[in-house]
């Protein structure tokens, strides 16, 4: 799950939250760019208080997932959500969420 590239991005970092972290996927989709964070050498995932630690290995599956949410959430926001949904594959419906936050 972590290494394979048979499933999505999102879908293998929100398969490794729910079986690290017993989080439903209704949680699991509230999660910001801000929700992980780092301090010093250590990823943290942020599910409560205090933030959770995150293992080496599902830290950079994570860091992979928000640095491409971070990336597109600027075009999210000047581009039809239609148009970005097209043509990074999303659904419709997520490019429309995310542009509303």
């Amino acid at each position: 799950m972590l290494v394979g590239h048979d499933l999505p991005l999102r879908s293998r970092a929100a398969g490794v939250i729910v079986l690290l972290y017993a989080q439903p996927l209704s949680r699991i989709v509230r999660l910001t760019v801000d929700d992980l964070g780092r301090d010093g050498d250590q990823v943290l995932l942020r599910l409560g208080e205090p933030p959770s630690p995150v293992p080496a290995p599902v830290a950079e599956l994570l860091l992979a997932w928000i640095g491409r949410t971070a990336a597109i959430q600027p075009h999210v926001l000047t581009i039809p959500a239609p148009v970005v949904a097209d043509a990074l594959g999303y659904h419709p419906v997520t490019t429309t969420t995310t542009n509303t936050r």
